[in-house]
């Protein structure tokens, strides 16, 4: 209980720190936290306190998909940057990408296919950086429908170990001439 409650300013600097010094994420917007939604110790959580069974919590992230989906279909934004992308470590491999191969659960390409589905033409781009709980691999990702002319991956910690949550990276992608990058 202690190590959550945070009386503090959430938005202040000293709360990132505070956060990492507790092992709590800091997810900012709902596509983040819906990335974590099946995350081992949240099935866990929710299972062992008979709120939800995993089928109910699958059934759920599946809702909140589409709600999200829906709400890019409405809103047709030309960029959408993504950060803590998960898939399952175990799951299928559909492509190669940077870092970790992309697999068939990775929330971006279901948002992407989703989209596509709906009659929108949205491409994504992954860059997997770290694994997560020994179940997950994360990264970052952009969607967009706009034609792309070139891609970038930087590093921008000391640190370049998939096994270190201090692990960061950038993924940019070029549309005309500006640059577009979700950082992590």
């Amino acid at each position: 209980h202690w190590r959550i409650v945070f009386n503090g300013n959430g938005y202040d600097e000293s709360w990132k720190t505070e956060a990492a010094k507790r092992g709590l994420m800091e997810l900012k917007t709902t596509p983040d936290a819906m990335a974590h939604y099946m995350d081992a110790k949240n099935v866990e959580l929710y299972t062992s306190l008979g709120v939800y069974s995993k089928q109910e919590m699958e059934a759920h992230y599946e809702t909140k998909l589409e709600i999200f989906v829906d709400a890019i279909c409405r809103i047709r934004p030309d960029v959408i940057a993504m950060q803590e992308v998960n898939q399952t470590k175990t799951a299928d491999i559909v492509a190669l990408g940077r870092g970790f191969d992309v697999r068939c659960d990775n929330h971006a390409l279901r948002v992407t296919k989703a989209l596509n589905e709906s009659g929108l033409n949205y491409r994504y781009f992954w860059h997997g950086i770290k694994t997560a709980y020994n179940e997950y691999e994360e990264g970052l990702a952009i969607i967009t429908h706009l034609p792309v002319r070139k891609t970038d991956s930087v590093l921008i910690s000391k640190k370049d170990d998939a096994s270190d949550w201090r692990t960061r990276y950038a993924l940019g992608i070029k549309v005309g001439e500006e640059w577009f990058y979700s950082i992590h």
